[in-house]
């Protein structure tokens, strides 16, 4: 299987630069384009002219949430540059993590995290891996949550249709993580 487009859910959390990495390493075996999409947990329900009026405790929420989102973008920007994909992307979207779903769409492979079941559940960002899976349809390749080694193998998810069970997993260690552990 060759995938040409690969999408990578980019956030703040701890797993996050490991998910990067393994993206870049992913899109650069494969020759693909790598779409780092960010949301930044704007509900797309907010009228746009409610959320940049100036001098109101919104504006100035949204905008925090604007900045946190454009960090991990430039974190993002950063590793991709460094591990050298032929082409990649920035996206920002004022939606929450689940508007990410219509991005994946179009798409060839989602790269996300396993959500960490510590942390306090904030809706279906939560569930972000089951959530891509029913809305997008597009195969879900799920990287080991926070407290896996570096080594654990990721778990490939696609939807159950007759093409999807005849593809074989791929899984590997992300080499970013295996040679930072050596």
């Amino acid at each position: 299987m060759s995938y040409k487009t690969i999408l990578v859910h980019v956030d703040a959390a701890p797993e996050a630069r490991q998910r990067f990495c393994f993206a870049a390493d992913l899109a650069l075996g494969f020759d693909a384009h790598l779409i780092g999409c960010a949301p930044t947990g704007i509900s797309r329900f907010i009228p746009p002219d409610v959320i940049v009026q100036a001098r109101t405790p919104l504006a100035d929420f949204c905008k925090a949430l604007r900045e946190n989102a454009a960090d991990a973008l430039r974190t993002f920007v950063q590793i991709v540059s460094e591990r050298g994909p032929a082409t990649a992307e920035e996206r920002i979207i004022d939606d929450d993590a689940c508007g990410i779903a219509l991005h994946a769409r179009y798409a060839d492979l989602v790269v996300v995290s396993q959500p960490d079941v510590a942390l306090p559940a904030h809706g279906s960002a939560s569930d972000l891996p089951g959530y891509l899976l029913r809305e997008s349809g597009r195969p879900i390749l799920v990287l080991p949550g926070w407290r896996a080694t570096p080594a654990a193998r990721p778990m490939s998810c696609w939807p159950g249709t007759a093409a999807a069970k005849r593809c074989a997993p791929w899984s590997a260690p992300c080499p970013c993580c295996a040679a930072r552990a050596a």
